[in-house]
């Protein structure tokens, strides 16, 4: 499947709708406040390092990695 996020170490496996990798604040921002866009729950996924049951939802968006804050 396209969207097929694997952790680190292969244990667990998500299938989201959709993954969104936002390069800046408000593009991290503008993924809930779009609804049309983005009609399902969203959850942030990180680094997939330790994914957790949680995150392993079909049904959800999921932004993989938020921008760096840092200057």
């Amino acid at each position: 499947m396209a969207n097929q996020v694997v952790n680190y170490d292969g244990s667990m496996t998500a299938s989201p709708q959709q993954l969104v990798y936002p390069q800046t604040v408000e593009d991290l921002q503008a993924v809930p406040r779009d609804p049309v866009t983005y009609p399902s729950t969203v959850r942030a996924m990180g680094s997939y390092h330790s994914l957790t049951p949680c995150a392993l939802s079909p049904a959800s968006s999921s932004s993989a990695a938020a921008p760096s804050t840092s200057s």
